[in-house]
Order: C-alpha cells, then structure tokens, then sequence
C-alpha cells in the first residue's frame, strides 16, 4: 500500500473509531430518563387540536430525553464520514490500476452506488427515529417522508448526474487528481462551479454527521473523489489534448498524494 492511502486509512479508521466509541457511550444510556415517558406524552395531549399536540409533543419530550440521541446520532455520523474517507481514499488508489481503460464507466459506476446507497440508509434514518419515537405516534407514517426522500435522491441523481457530464463538456477523466491551470474561458467557468460544488458537499456532510444521516454523510463524503478527478480532467481541442498549464510544484501535492502511479495518466484510454 502507498503511503498516502495509508494516510487517509488512518484518518478514516481513527474517525470511525471515535464514531463508535461515541455511538457506544450513547447506547449505554436509556432514549428517555423516564421509558414511559412518550406513551404518557401521547395520553396527556390526545385532547388538544391537532397543531398544538405536535408543538406540545416535541417540546415538552425534549426535557424527558438523556443524551442517547445526541451522542448516538453524532456516532453515527462519524462513522459514515469514516467509511466515506475510506472508499473515496481505495477508489483514487485503485483507478490508476485500470490503466485507464474505461476509467469513464467506472467513475460513473461509483457514482451511481454512491446515489443507489443512499436508499437504504434513508429507510435506516427514518426506522432508527420511529423506534425511538422521535416522531408523535399519532403522526403520519415515516413511508411519506421516506418516498419524498427517495424522490428527491433520483431527480437529485438525474439532475447532477447531467450537470456534471456538461461541465465535462471537451474534458476527459484522468485516472488520477492531478490539479491543473484552466486553459480557456470555459475551463475557468467549469473549474469555478466544480470547486462551488465541492464546497456545497462539505456543507452537506457537516449538519448530516451530527444528524447521524449516515446516507448523506457517506455518499457526500464518497463524491468528492468525483469532483476533483472533473477538476484534474485535461481539455481536449480537436480530438486531442489541450496544452494546459500545470501547477507549479508547491501546488500539486493533490498529484503526489493521491496518483501511485505518475506515469499512469499517460497511459492509453
């Protein structure tokens, strides 16, 4: 294994470990201090109107709750965030190997997973909340919220999937992150909403981590491989590979960390 890979293991294995050290020291404490405490709630507001009972309910369990949710939900963040670091680190270090042979297929193979994991893990999210009746037991099933979810997932998938072939427009995967200079308008205009969309991913990870939203966290996490591969793709004029500028060498410790293999991106496609 090349040394940055085991880097980003060790970051990844000492994250999910917190996670679960976290996610155990939560587990260890009852969801509420009185376990009665959601069935008496129910009873004592069953009379009101029905806006003033859903208010009413999460106020007033909210001060019957210990730190089990809390604590479990950010393990669990932890650990998706852990796992993401871990895959994304494995892709980059095994995509070099495929001497860039359909190295387009395989990128959008994983990010399809990344989207397909995502459907699961919504189920999970929302059964973990049930069970430990985070929503009113008189409130509407958890299948509305999760099929709204899943909605959301496959435009979200339809959409950016489109958006990213188009800022891939007279671009090419490299096998490798290889940080380079735009070398026209148009690759500055797609540098500029690819590093905006890198930076949207982290704002999504951050809340979905301590929301314990391991589908988020992880496939979030996962993408970011994504983007910067876009960002390494070399413009391609007339069938053949733009002249680009690279960065100078205090800048592409991206290249280093990331590329096992210098020669690799070279290789024929």
């Amino acid at each position: 294994m090349k040394t940055p890979l085991v880097v980003l293991q060790v970051v990844a294995a000492v994250i999910l470990l917190s996670g679960l050290t976290v996610f155990f020291s939560g587990n260890s404490l009852p969801v509420y201090n009185d376990p009665k405490a959601p069935e008496d709630l129910s009873h004592k507001l069953e009379n009101l109107p029905r806006e003033d009972r859903f208010s009413q309910w999460y106020h007033q369990l909210a001060q019957h709750e210990t730190s089990h949710k809390r604590l479990t939900d950010l393990g669990r963040g932890l650990i998706a965030l852990g796992l993401g670091i871990s895959i994304g680190a494995l892709f980059l270090h095994w995509l070099p190997k495929t001497n860039g042979k359909r190295v387009g297929v395989w990128i959008a193979a994983f990010w399809t997973i990344l989207w397909a994991i995502k459907f699961p893990l919504t189920m999970w999210y929302y059964s973990v909340r049930q069970l430990r009746f985070d929503y009113p037991v008189w409130g509407d099933s958890i299948v509305i919220g999760v099929f709204q979810d899943f909605i959301a997932w496959v435009l979200g998938f339809i959409v950016l999937s489109i958006l990213l072939a188009v800022l891939m427009i007279r671009h090419r995967f490299p096998v490798c992150v290889a940080l380079r200079s735009p070398g026209s308008g148009w690759g500055w205009l797609r540098t500029i909403g690819l590093w905006l969309w890198m930076f949207l991913l982290a704002a999504c990870i951050l809340p979905a981590v301590g929301d314990g939203d391991e589908g988020m966290a992880l496939s979030c996490t996962a993408a970011i491989p994504v983007i910067l591969l876009a960002l390494s793709a070399p413009e391609q004029r007339h069938n053949k590979s733009a002249h680009t500028n690279p960065l100078p060498a205090s800048s592409r410790s991206f290249q280093e960390l990331f590329n096992p293999n210098p020669q690799s991106e070279n290789a024929p496609r």
